[in-house]
């Protein structure tokens, strides 16, 4: 036939639109099976991709049959796109999972990524094209609604008659699928059919460049609408750890609740089996694989993923793993999967398989810190390199996964796990500090203490296989391997004498670190008799800065019979503790330094290992103060500025559970962990009143709020249980009838009792847990008597009380201070909602307004102990 012949062309185009035409229905209903197919099978993908499909027009058809004469002289049976279905989803990264679904469930006869066409440095149309039809072998999984699919969809042509008839052999019904993102979808349609399918041969050059630039911005718009929906997945995955233990158990009662009202709910099921691992709790695996089982054929990768991986904890290894095996042949881009299914060997000590599925992992994603880490881990241990020659090798590697985390970390993603993995990058980069810091952060943000233990269990594994060839690395795992058995004694309640006693000396380095060896010295540490720890700058040359503050804290260690820890030096802020001349005559000074330190006289000294002031002297402290018996709430920690070294004791302490003060105002690296609201935010400890009571404190420059941090409030020895409320209550209404002759001060905290807020009774509460302790600083004491009202007036007890009347009210400002920053308010301008308050300053800086009201409390008291029999004496 001549394409140039109008009569020839006429002739050929007639005959094949009526072909063409006969066909239509079979087009029709080809193209129904393929859309509900797909609709069906996509169903549990996220994204909800948008499908939809047509018949090619006869006008269309007709003048395709002109343009493409030359090339198709049957278009009737040789054009492939007379039937097209296209698939558009929200995002590039949704692309590959449709892929899949359609090469499962089609003859695939031709496909190809249009982006190949593109050059280096070109932008354009960019698509997935197939040329599919059905194949009789899976025929029983297409939706067909119920109705049969004709058996002409299947028909297809011998060799011998395409050769007949001059056209290919295979199936005779073709369609083709296209496969695009929403934005590669909106510049096809806008842009390329509009400036390429169009009459014009030659385009005029500024458009073309308009539309490259513009294919380029949506290109990159593309990329980066993909790093945030894996930002999003990925914060979805972790934000149970963002909660406390009691939140996630909510939020798990809510997704049973939603699951139950939809069975069919699979991302409820996810984030119930997500949040209970974040809980840890071996008891609930169980009933979280039934949660999931009902799911499994879903083809849901990350919920087959969570499926293995709770069957594994189950005890079920073949079928966790084939789950997980699963997952990754559904979504090899993961490396997530990849890492779960290496662990699965990992735990098993098989170290040389989980390093192939590691090394796959960083395959798929070298950006990915936790397939490092695990490659890494695995490398070490198995043995296969026992040089250790291939860590500077990875130096850079090792950097950018810092970096990468760092920055996952400021997003609020893969938290705790980011923090786990910079302390270990850390740690082989030589830079221990660094690595205690990002392990300190990850047990802050962690609620389990299997991850814990499992990360020290590893280094352990890994220290037996390095001690002998790397020095540094050796001395670095001893020192956080160290610093990981005091939390997890101090922070879960492990015995002592099983994480703390036993060190193996070629191990740990150092025998010192197990109690009983002490030079043979006793401990001092007795149950019951307080602990305070004083940290800070303990440099040279740092008394200048600490001038300020060496009168408050002597004024508020006065008469203290108990036991200070400080580093044992004249200088800094030891030295200040040193130099204490007004201590009880039972306090102990114990100083904690490296060997070859010279002990300043006054102190007992402690020494751990020669060399600079490092995290070992803590280590050692807590180590003793644990293996005594001590509760780690008991203990006091006073900061006062401090470097690294301090930072990371003020840390230490508050991991195990101790309560820690730092001085505002005093500089160093003390107030940058005030600033910070991971450690603010997350450490808490329980009050005897049953309330949550913050760790981190940040104290004012004042001796009686210091003085009341040292001596802790606890209930009354003096006053009957039944009498606490009605003093409280007294107390109270005093201070309500003086405040409201203001009454645009009228504030919550001015409620009656009964609907007065539990943080402000508490408070009340506290005043009266703390008149012990006032009457026996003026040397006071309580008794109850029956019968006639005790008498008041005129009194010696009342003129000693009158005279130091200005120490009770300090006493009992700095009492109210601590309250308060137990309670999580800090300084700032007056306001409820975001609890701060300007009065959580020094005695000395309050105005005469607020110095008042601690007058007054200590006036009305008196009177109010009288009224319930209480009357005051003489000790």
């Amino acid at each position: 036939m001549d394409c140039n012949n109008p009569y020839d062309l006429r002739t050929m185009v007639a005959d094949q639109v009526k072909v063409f035409t006969k066909n239509i229905p079979v087009f029709a209903e080809l193209r129904k099976v393929i859309i509900a197919t797909l609709q069906d099978k996509t169903a549990g993908l996220s994204g909800s991709p948008l499908i939809h499909g047509r018949v090619k027009q006869v006008d269309s058809f007709a003048e395709k049959c002109i343009r493409k004469c030359e090339k198709y002289p049957q278009p009737a049976w040789q054009l492939t796109d007379l039937c097209g279905v296209r698939v558009v989803v929200n995002s590039l990264d949704a692309i590959p999972a449709i892929r899949r679904c359609i090469e499962d469930n089609f003859l695939i006869l031709e496909d190809e990524d249009t982006s190949g066409r593109l050059g280096d440095m070109e932008f354009g149309y960019q698509s997935i094209h197939y040329i599919v039809a059905l194949d009789p072998a899976k025929s029983s999984g297409y939706s067909t609604s119920g109705r049969r699919i004709p058996e002409k969809l299947f028909a297809a042509r011998t060799g011998s008659v395409a050769l007949k008839k001059s056209l290919p052999a295979g199936p005779v019904y073709k369609a083709e699928i296209q496969v695009r993102s929403l934005l590669q979808h909106a510049w096809s349609d806008a842009i390329h059919d509009n400036l390429y399918k169009t009459e014009m041969k030659r385009k005029p050059h500024h458009l073309l460049r308009e539309s490259a630039l513009v294919a380029a911005l949506l290109e990159d718009a593309d990329n980066s609408i993909v790093k945030l929906i894996k930002g999003a997945d990925q914060y979805r995955s972790y934000y149970g750890a963002y909660m406390e233990p009691e939140e996630i158990e909510h939020e798990i009662e809510i997704q049973k609740v939603v699951l139950d009202s939809n069975p069919d709910n699979r991302n409820a099921a996810l984030k119930i089996a997500r949040l209970s691992d974040c809980l840890g709790k071996d008891a609930d695996t169980k009933r979280v694989e039934g949660t999931l089982a009902p799911f499994e054929k879903s083809g849901d990768p990350a919920l087959l993923r969570e499926l293995g991986m709770v069957r594994l904890k189950n005890r079920k290894k073949a079928t966790g793993r084939k789950n997980i095996v699963k997952s990754t042949e559904m979504n090899p881009d993961d490396p997530d999967t990849w890492c779960e299914l290496g662990l699965t060997y990992f735990q098993h000590k098989d170290y040389g398989q989980a390093l192939k599925y590691y090394e796959k992992a960083f395959e798929v994603d070298p950006d990915y810190p936790r397939a490092l880490m695990r490659f890494i881990e695995c490398k070490i241990l198995d043995g296969s390199d026992g040089s250790l020659e291939f860590l500077p090798l990875i130096k850079q590697n090792l950097e950018r996964a810092i970096d990468i985390s760092y920055r996952r970390i400021a997003t609020g993603i893969h938290i705790p796990h980011a923090w786990y993995d910079i302390g270990f990058f850390a740690l082989l980069l030589n830079r221990p500090d660094e690595s205690i810091e990002a392990y300190g952060k990850a047990i802050l943000t962690t609620s389990s203490k299997k991850i814990i233990t499992g990360i020290y269990d590893s280094l352990t594994a890994i220290h037996g296989k390095v001690r002998h060839k790397n020095i540094a690395l050796n001395d670095g795992i001893r020192l956080v391997r160290s610093y990981l058995r005091v939390v997890l004694t101090g922070r879960f309640n492990r015995k002592p004498h099983v994480y703390l006693s036993g060190c193996d000396d070629e191990l740990d380095g150092f025998k010192t670190l197990s109690p009983c060896y002490r030079d043979g010295k006793k401990s001092v540490y007795k149950k019951g008799k307080p602990v305070v720890i004083v940290a800070g700058s303990c440099s040279q040359g740092s008394e200048v800065s600490l001038d300020g503050y060496e009168r408050i804290i002597e004024e508020a260690f006065e008469g203290f019979n108990g036991i200070i820890c400080s580093g044992g030096t004249d200088a800094g802020i030891s030295g200040v503790i040193g130099r204490l001349t007004n201590l009880g005559g039972q306090a102990v000074r114990l100083g904690y330094l490296p060997k070859g330190e010279s002990c300043m006289k006054g102190y007992e000294c402690i020494y751990t290992m020669p060399g600079d002031f490092s995290v070992y002297e803590p280590v050692m402290m807590w180590s003793d103060i644990l293996a005594a018996g001590i509760a780690p709430n008991s203990v006091r920690v006073i900061g006062v500025g401090g470097g690294a070294v301090s930072c990371l004791e003020y840390q230490l302490a508050l991991l195990v559970g101790a309560q820690v003060g730092i001085i505002s105002d005093s500089g160093g690296t003390g107030s940058t962990l005030l600033k910070d609201r991971d450690w603010l935010a997350a450490s808490t400890v329980p009050s005897h009143s049953g309330n949550s009571k913050k760790q981190l404190l940040g104290l004012p420059a004042d001796t009686e709020t210091l003085r009341a941090f040292i001596y802790p409030t606890f209930p009354s020895k003096l006053i009957r249980r039944n009498d606490r409320e009605t003093i409280a209550r007294g107390m109270h209404e005093k201070y309500t009838e003086l405040m409201q002759q203001d009454i645009a001060r009228r504030l919550q905290n001015l409620a009656d009792w009964k609907e007065l807020d539990a943080t402000f009774r508490d408070a009340n509460y506290g005043f009266v847990d703390h008149i012990d302790q006032k009457l026996q600083r003026i040397g006071l004491t309580l008794r109850k008597i029956t019968g006639a009202k005790p008498a008041r007036h005129g009194s010696k007890i009342e003129a000693r009380i009158e005279r130091k009347k200005e120490l009770l009210a300090k006493m009992e400002h700095g009492r109210w201070v601590i309250d308060r920053l137990e309670d999580g308010w800090r300084l700032g301008e007056r306001d409820e909602e975001k609890k701060t308050r300007p009065q959580l300053i020094p005695w000395g800086d309050l105005d005469s307004s607020e110095t008042e009201k601690d007058y007054n409390a200590i006036t009305e008291l008196p009177e109010i102990l009288a009224d319930l029999g209480y009357e005051i004496i003489a000790l």
